[in-house]
C-alpha cells in the first residue's frame, strides 16, 4: 500500500476559526479515509457512506 494520508493538516490550512477549522480537519480526516480504502480495494464500499458523512457534516 502506497501513503496512507492524501492530505496532511497543517496550521497552514487554519483559517483561524476553531469550529471551522475542527470541521475542516474533520473533512480532511473523511477524504484520508475514502483514500485508504480505495487504495486496499474498498473503495465501492465505502463511497456512499462517505458521501453521506460529507453530507451531515456540511449540509447546503
Amino acid at each position: 500500500m502506497k501513503n496512507i494520508l492524501y492530505i496532511v493538516w497543517s496550521d497552514n490550512n487554519s483559517v483561524g476559526i476553531p469550529i471551522i477549522d475542527e470541521q475542516h480537519r474533520g473533512i480532511i480526516s473523511t477524504i484520508n479515509s475514502l483514500h485508504f480504502f480505495i487504495q486496499a480495494g474498498h473503495g465501492d464500499e465505502i463511497l456512499k457512506p462517505t458521501l453521506i458523512m460529507l453530507e451531515q457534516c456540511c449540509p447546503k
